[in-house]
């Protein structure tokens, strides 16, 4: 056992005013708008971002970097051929 918590929040992503360590989404929102409520919730450390996206997630890259300054690594998904899992931490506006 790893002696982790955690806490699933019910309300409007974007009303959220409580800090987090991680934010897991998976197929909500355009990278963009994940990377808008991560940066909205992260703690002095900075919050990171566990996302899974589709095929057209290297758009959705580029797309976020015309607002964000993040860093991201990305993985092959083990539940969608064509999917990826999308990390991002370093946040910045």
């Amino acid at each position: 056992m790893l002696g982790l918590s955690s806490n699933i929040e019910t309300q409007d992503a974007y009303s959220i005013n409580r800090n987090f360590d991680f934010v897991v989404s998976r197929a909500w929102s355009n990278l963009g708008n994940l990377i808008n409520i991560v940066h909205n919730v992260s703690r002095e450390t900075k919050a990171v971002g566990v996302f899974h996206k589709g095929h057209s997630y290297d758009l959705e890259i580029l797309d976020a970097q015309k607002r964000w300054s993040f860093e991201y690594s990305v993985f092959n998904s083990a539940t969608d051929p064509t999917g990826k899992i999308i990390t991002i931490k370093n946040v910045q506006e």
